[in-house]
C-alpha cells in the first residue's frame, strides 16, 4: 500500500510482520449457477448438523439455508428470509458462537441459526445524531471478545467513520474514540483487528467498494486526528 500523503513514505503490509494469534474463516460460492439471480455477499456457516448457512442478500434480505431442507413454496432455492419486516442487513458476525447481524439503520440482532430467526435486541441506535444513524455502511468487528461496530458516511465528499462498542451487560453502544494498540481492517466479507504491523487507532478499508469486496485495502482512517488518507 502506497501514502500518496505522507511524503512518499511508502506504507507497505508485510505479512512477514505478523504473528498468527486467531484462524478465522469466511466463505462465498463458487460457479453456483443462481449467482446472477440470487447473489449473496456475506455468508456464515454453522458448523452443527445439519449444516445451516446465514447469509446476506444484495438487497439487504436476510436469509437462510438449511442443509437438506425442502425448497419454500415461492421457490427461492431452498432459501428462507428471515419474517422480521424490511430490514437493509449491513454486516454479520460470530462472537462466542453467537451470530449477531446489523442493519443499515443501526439496530442489532442476535440471530437463532437453529430456528432461523433474528431476534431484535433492545439497544439503542449507535451514533450521535440522526444522520449518523443512516451511515452509508456498517461493519461489525470482533476485538478481545467484544463487538464494535464502525459506522462509515459520506457527507459532501467529506469521508467520516466513527466507532462504537456493544455493552451488553447495559445494553447500549459506546462511544470509541481510541482503540489502543489495535487497529481495524474492514473488508465486506469478513473485518478483523491487528494489532502488530499496521499503524495503530486505525481503520484500514478500501473506498472503492464492489459487490461481492474483491477490491484491495485503498485507504486509511485515523482516529485520533480524523484524517482520511489514500494508501493507493
Amino acid at each position: 500500500m502506497y501514502d500518496n500523503e505522507a511524503r512518499g513514505k511508502d506504507l507497505e503490509l508485510n505479512l512477514l510482520d505478523f504473528r498468527i494469534k486467531q484462524v478465522a474463516e469466511f466463505y462465498t460460492f463458487k460457479d453456483w449457477p443462481m449467482w446472477p439471480i440470487f447473489p449473496l455477499r456475506r455468508i456464515i456457516v454453522s458448523h452443527n448438523f445439519p449444516v445451516i448457512i446465514t447469509g446476506i442478500r444484495r438487497n439487504g434480505n436476510l436469509s437462510f439455508y438449511k442443509e437438506g431442507g425442502k425448497e419454500d413454496v415461492d421457490n427461492n432455492y431452498g432459501w428462507r428470509h428471515a419474517k422480521i419486516g424490511y430490514n437493509f442487513f449491513e454486516d454479520l458476525i460470530v462472537q462466542k458462537r453467537k451470530i449477531h447481524g446489523i442493519n443499515r439503520k443501526g439496530e442489532i440482532f442476535r440471530i437463532n441459526e437453529s430456528k432461523m430467526k433474528a431476534i431484535k435486541l433492545h439497544v439503542p441506535l449507535c451514533g450521535k445524531t440522526p444522520e449518523y444513524w443512516q451511515g452509508d455502511l456498517k461493519y461489525l468487528v470482533e476485538c478481545c471478545g467484544k463487538i464494535y461496530v464502525v459506522n462509515r458516511w459520506v457527507d459532501e465528499s467529506k469521508e467520516k467513520l466513527e466507532v462504537y462498542k456493544l455493552d451488553e451487560e447495559k445494553r447500549r453502544w459506546v462511544y470509541v474514540d481510541n482503540l489502543g494498540k489495535y487497529s481495524f481492517v474492514l473488508r465486506r466479507e469478513f473485518s478483523f483487528c491487528v494489532d502488530e504491523g499496521v499503524k495503530r487507532n486505525c481503520i484500514y478499508f478500501n473506498r472503492v467498494q464492489g459487490l461481492r469486496g474483491i477490491y484491495s485495502i485503498d485507504a486509511l482512517f485515523d482516529l485520533k486526528d480524523g484524517r482520511c488518507i489514500n494508501l493507493l
